[in-house]
């Protein structure tokens, strides 16, 4: 059983870039689909940046992300 669903809200255990934009646990995230890979599951994650657009970023592995309470 898969540890997250679409719509949860989750955060990153680490501050890092994505197409030239920061990604830091102020930035509000989701879970926006729930993939079975391999060596598990594998999620597509949706963030807001400082401008409250959206941008996905694909294929982030379960052990990268922790719930947002």
């Amino acid at each position: 059983m898969n540890r997250f669903k679409p719509g949860d809200r989750v955060q990153f255990a680490r501050v890092f870039m994505h197409k030239g934009m920061f990604v830091t646990p102020a930035n509000p995230k989701k879970v926006e689909k729930v993939k079975e890979g391999a060596s598990g599951a594998l999620y597509d994650v949706v963030f807001l940046d400082a401008e409250g657009n959206p941008h996905v970023i694909e294929n982030v592995r379960e052990e990268e992300i922790r719930g947002a309470g």
